[in-house]
């Protein structure tokens, strides 16, 4: 990623760091990144990365989708959901 301004557009007064983080459907990993912004227009991309999920983290991972998918409570944490959950914190 290259830092990039928006064309003839003044530095913003307050500018905010905002750190993005996603992971997504095919499950590879998670994908970080940094911008600064006035949250209007001004927007400057920084430092990026990506971490890979190992196949143990992965597989807990895909177990712990299908036995979310009959959750009643959100805060539950059966099954493998709570190995999960401790393995991203």
């Amino acid at each position: 990623m290259q830092d990039q301004e928006l064309p003839n557009q003044e530095l913003p007064d307050k500018v905010y760091r905002a750190i993005g983080l996603m992971s997504g459907t095919s499950m590879d990993g998670i994908d970080l990144a940094l911008i600064k912004t006035d949250g209007l227009g001004f927007v400057e991309t920084g430092s990026w990365a990506s971490c890979s999920y190992t196949p143990a983290q992965r597989a807990i991972l895909r177990q712990a989708i299908e036995e979310a998918v009959e959750l009643k409570d959100r805060n539950a944490r059966p099954g493998v959901l709570a190995a999960a959950e401790a393995m991203i914190t």
